[in-house]
C-alpha cells in the first residue's frame, strides 16, 4: 500500500545506514538462472519520479510494462522494462511480503530472503531501499519478525512512523523513528492495513469480522459500521478504497462508501495511484491490472501464470 506524502524523503538518508543485505546486478544476477513469470502478488507500488510500477511477489520484486497507460497515470512518468515484458529486479527471488513505496520511491519491505542467499535470516525485518529495489538495507528486527503489511506516514515532528503487521505473532508493530525501535501495538488478525495520511494515529484494518478502525496508534481498535466487508484498502487523496470478498471495489465518498466495478478470481493486492484521474493498480489470480473508474475497465498490465 501507499500513505501520498513526499515528507519521507527527509529521513531516507539517515534510515539507509545499516546492513546491506543484497549486493549490486553484477553479484546477484550469477545467483540463480533467470525467471520470466511471477506467482502470488504481495503488494503493488509507483515511483513517480522514476515512473516505475512495483510488483512485490512470492517471487521477488519486480519491474512491471506502462507502455499501456496513458499520461493521467500518477505523475504522468512512465518507464516501461525492455522488451514490454515484466522483469525480475536484479534477478533476486527475495519472498517480499510487506511491501510500500512512498511518493519520494523509499522503498519499505519484508518478507524471506532469495533461496540463494545461505546467510540471510529466514525472517527479513524491516528492510529498506531507495535504489529502485535494486539494494536492500536490513533497518531493524532481522530473523525476529516477518511483516506482511507495511505503512508509513510522517508525523507532525517529521519523523517516519511505520506500521507493521507481524503475522507470525498476529499483532501489529509501530515506530517512530522509521523502524529502528519499536512499540506493540494491538493484537489482531488482518488481512490489510491503511493509515489516514491526514492523522498519523488513525489506522484502518480489514479482518474476518469487518473493517475496523484504531485512533491511537493501532493500541486499540472498533468496528467501522455500515462499512462493506472489505479484504483490501488503501487511502486516497480524498477517502478510502477497497475491495469486498467478491471482488467488488469500494470508494468512499460524502455519502459514504460507492460500489464500483469488480475484480475476477481471489482479490491479492491493491494500491492507489492517482494522478488527473482515481488510477488504482489491483492484482488478482489473473494478473495485475490499472483502473481509473474504481474497476469498471481495467488496463492489463502483467499476466499471472
Amino acid at each position: 500500500m501507499k500513505t501520498r506524502t513526499r515528507a519521507i524523503a527527509a529521513v531516507a538518508v539517515t534510515l539507509l545506514t545499516g546492513v546491506l543485505v543484497t549486493g549490486c546486478a553484477s553479484e546477484s544476477s550469477t545467483t540463480a538462472d533467470p525467471i520470466t513469470e511471477f506467482e502470488h502478488t504481495h503488494g503493488l507500488g509507483y515511483d513517480p519520479d522514476r515512473g516505475i510500477v512495483f510488483a512485490a511477489t512470492h517471487t521477488g520484486v519486480w519491474e512491471l510494462p506502462t507502455s499501456r497507460l496513458p499520461s493521467s497515470f500518477g505523475s504522468g512518468s512512465l518507464i516501461s522494462p525492455p522488451g514490454n515484458v515484466p522483469v525480475l529486479i536484479e534477478n533476486r527471488q527475495q519472498d517480499t511480503m510487506g511491501f510500500f513505496v512512498t511518493d519520494t520511491g523509499l522503498i519499505l519491505g519484508s518478507g524471506h530472503p532469495d533461496p540463494a542467499d545461505a546467510t540471510a535470516p529466514a525472517n527479513l525485518g524491516l528492510i529498506m531501499s531507495d535504489s529502485a529495489a535494486r539494494e536492500w538495507t536490513t533497518v531493524s528486527l532481522a530473523g525476529e519478525v516477518d511483516f506482511h503489511d507495511i505503512a508509513a506516514v510522517p508525523t507532525p515532528s517529521g519523523a517516519l512512523r511505520i506500521y507493521g503487521y507481524d503475522a507470525t505473532h498476529a499483532r501489529i508493530l509501530t515506530s517512530d523513528d522509521g523502524g529502528s525501535t519499536w512499540s506493540d501495538g494491538a493484537a489482531v488478525e488482518l488481512r490489510d492495513m491503511t493509515i489516514d495520511p491526514s492523522n498519523p494515529d488513525r489506522t484502518y484494518v480489514t479482518t474476518a469480522s469487518g473493517l475496523q478502525v484504531s485512533d491511537d496508534v493501532a493500541r486499540t481498535f472498533s468496528p467501522v459500521p455500515d462499512a462493506p466487508a472489505l479484504v483490501l484498502i488503501d487511502a486516497t487523496d480524498t477517502g478510502y478504497v477497497g475491495i469486498d470478498v467478491a471482488g467488488t471495489v469500494w470508494h468512499t465518498t460524502g455519502a459514504g462508501w460507492v460500489q464500483g466495478g469488480a475484480i475476477v478470481g481471489d482479490p491479492q493486492a491493491l494500491t492507489f495511484v492517482g494522478g488527473s484521474e482515481p488510477w488504482l493498480l489491483v492484482s488478482d489470480s489473473r494478473g495485475v491490472f490499472a483502473t481509473r473508474d474504481f474497476g469498471v475497465s481495467t488496463v492489463l498490465l502483467a499476466k499471472s501464470p
